[in-house]
């Protein structure tokens, strides 16, 4: 994919967003905790992106729980651009150069790039794709084709 063709796919966080969902949920919303189907999007004050709430248990799930952008405060199409120049980058961009090009503070960077990382490096030594990885911590698996606690890859 050239720069281009990124910059017009995720040129908002809502393309972003719709993006994570995707590859989430493929089938649609499914409850993480109850497998129910039905949702409703909550909008809560002070927060941009939205919380879907089942409507059968009341559970709430967003599409960047347990992933590296996790609670950020950053813009989704902030990260998703960094992590193409990381890819792309032919040596590999450090949290420094990203930090002091996108005018983030360097601990704000570490944690996605860290996780996005250890993603690519784990997945290109098993040929799978690291964009549907859900996880909650870092480190790498435990046992083969699982994640970090215990829970699925993709």
């Amino acid at each position: 994919m050239t720069r281009l063709e990124w910059q017009d796919q995720f040129s908002t966080d809502e393309a972003c967003r719709k993006y994570l969902f995707d590859q989430r949920w493929p089938n649609g919303f499914v409850c993480p905790k109850c497998q129910g189907t039905k949702k409703w999007n909550v909008q809560r004050s002070g927060r941009t992106a939205p919380v879907y709430e089942c409507a059968a248990c009341g559970h709430q799930a967003s599409v960047t729980a347990g992933t590296i952008f996790h609670r950020t405060k950053v813009a989704l199409r902030i990260w998703f651009w960094a992590i193409f120049e990381m890819a792309t980058d032919k040596g590999g961009k450090s949290a420094l150069t990203l930090s002091r090009d996108f005018g983030l503070p360097y601990v704000t960077v570490t944690r996605p790039v860290v996780g996005a990382t250890h993603l690519s490096n784990y997945h290109g030594r098993h040929g799978t794709s690291w964009t549907c990885q859900r996880y909650s911590s870092i480190p790498g698996p435990n046992r083969e084709g699982q994640g970090p606690r215990g829970g699925p890859l993709c």
